[in-house]
């Protein structure tokens, strides 16, 4: 009897001790509680360069032919690879000179990933100005040289045209932009506040604005040989000094 007694009694605390073993061990001695990790993932979105398509010439409203500066920026459309439609605005003007009734404009092209400088040069016909040439000029590649020419840079990109019996030799290492040009002779009233020098015994001619802008020309035989360009009086007139005469096949370089 004693022996059926205590074998009751080991159940009876057994199932004890397991009870209070499986409470003990169901409460949680750390409250911690789970929040899955969120990580911010920016998406690598490869954004297109937006490059130039195109140069739309047209002709400006003839309100706006009385200045140089009018009849390219509403003669001007360009088209860029993304779709878009722009026109040159006044902020986009590097320079601009006049001369008799010769003038020059340079443009920077906005929005586009890989910088251009657009040159026009323009004539007044009959009271009013024609866009008579124009030329794109990439600045990115600057791999050009010319040899003999004292430039305020090392590395440049030169263009070339010829139009109306006139040449031009646009130099832009990207922020200056120099017009070295040869035309035929013709009379003009000279600017204002233009000074006198001699450039290589030629009577030359030279007028530097408050705004960086410089212009040298002179005439050599039958040509007029000018410069423009946002340089300091000395650049432009080291330049003029070291071009060779207007006859040389090599011009403005030299062999």
């Amino acid at each position: 009897m004693f022996r059926l007694f205590y074998q009751l009694l080991y159940v009876v605390l057994l199932t004890f001790s397991f009870i209070l073993i499986s409470c003990t061990e169901t409460t949680p001695r750390h409250h911690a509680k789970y929040e899955p990790q969120t990580k911010n993932i920016k998406e690598n979105i490869k954004v297109k360069p937006v490059n130039l398509n195109q140069i739309i010439m047209k002709e400006a409203p003839n309100e706006h032919k009385n200045d140089p500066l009018d009849v390219v920026i509403y003669g001007t459309e360009w088209t860029f690879s993304n779709g878009e439609v722009d026109s040159p605005a006044k902020k986009d003007i590097l320079w601009a000179t006049t001369l008799g009734n010769e003038a020059v404009v340079t443009v920077k092209v906005p929005k586009i990933n890989e910088s251009r400088i657009n040159i026009f040069s323009l004539t007044l016909n009959n009271g009013k100005w024609m866009i008579r040439n124009m030329v794109d000029v990439p600045t990115f590649i600057l791999d050009d040289h010319i040899k003999g020419l004292h430039l305020p840079f090392t590395k440049y990109t030169v263009s070339e045209s010829h139009f109306d019996h006139k040449s031009s030799w646009e130099i832009t290492d990207g922020q200056k932009m120099i017009m070295i040009a040869k035309y035929p002779r013709f009379t003009f009233t000279p600017p204002k506040e233009t000074n006198k020098i001699n450039i290589n015994d030629h009577e030359a001619f030279v007028n530097t604005m408050s705004n960086g802008q410089s212009l040298l020309y002179y005439f050599d035989q039958e040509k007029l040989i000018w410069i423009a360009g946002n340089l300091t009086k000395n650049e432009i007139i080291n330049l003029a000094k070291s071009l060779p005469s207007a006859t040389s096949p090599y011009f403005p370089g030299k062999p």
